[in-house]
Order: C-alpha cells, then sequence, then structure tokens
C-alpha cells in the first residue's frame, strides 16, 4: 500500500477513535505485502466473523475505494476490491454503485474546497 493510502487509513482511524489501530496500519501494510489476493481474502472473511465486523462488509469496499483514490484509482486496486466484495457475497452492482459514491463524495469534497478555501496555503494542490 503506498504511503499516501497509509497516511489516508490512519488518519481515518484515528477519526472516528481508533488511535491504536490507527497506529498499526503500517505495520498491517507491510504484513500484506507479497501475499496473494487470495491469501488476503481468506484473512479477510475470517477477521469479519468478529464481533459486529460481519456487518461491515458494504463500509469496507466503500472506503477501500476512498483509500484507493487518493493516489488514483488503479485497474489491479478496483480488481482486489471486487475480488473482496465477491468473498463478502456482495454483488458487483452493489460494489460498482458504491464506487460511484466514493467517486460523487470526492467531488463534492473538492467543490467545498474550491468554494470555502481556495486560497488556503495548506489546501491540497489537487483542490485548488
Amino acid at each position: 500500500m503506498p504511503f499516501v493510502q497509509i497516511n489516508w487509513v490512519k488518519g481515518y482511524l484515528a477519526t472516528k477513535g481508533f488511535g491504536n489501530l490507527a497506529m498499526a496500519v503500517p505495520d498491517m501494510a507491510k504484513s500484506s505485502e507479497g501475499k496473494s489476493i487470495e491469501t488476503v481474502i481468506e484473512e479477510t472473511k475470517i477477521a469479519m466473523q468478529i464481533g459486529t465486523l460481519k456487518y461491515a462488509g458494504r463500509a469496507i469496499i466503500y472506503d477501500a475505494f476512498r483509500a484507493s483514490m487518493v493516489d488514483g484509482l488503479h485497474p489491479d486496486e478496483e480488481k482486489a476490491i471486487a475480488a473482496i466484495a465477491t468473498a463478502f457475497e456482495l454483488d458487483l452492482e452493489l460494489v460498482s454503485q458504491l464506487k460511484a459514491l466514493a467517486i460523487k463524495e470526492e467531488a463534492l469534497r473538492a467543490e467545498k474546497a474550491k468554494l470555502v478555501t481556495p486560497d488556503h496555503p495548506c489546501l491540497d494542490p489537487k483542490y485548488k
């Protein structure tokens, strides 16, 4: 997982109140390097049986699109997201809708940044 995506996931988890989990993201990303998509899917399916995670499949797919879009959604990332969604027994039409929603949200974020903080020195260049 590229550095920018790791930072996005860390920030996202931290804002949700999962500080300890946020700090573990770099280690989790490193441990997944070199694993096949099949292994990642199997490990994810096992983890999804814990507590309320079994209800989080849609949110995980949606957030996977959001994290992947930080530096541009690569076709291989999209294939991996679709494969994991299939393992969660989510149909590809729903996956397409979740992707479209993530794209709309990013477009709205860009529009808001341009209107609310157009000249702010800390504004990410992609929003200028």
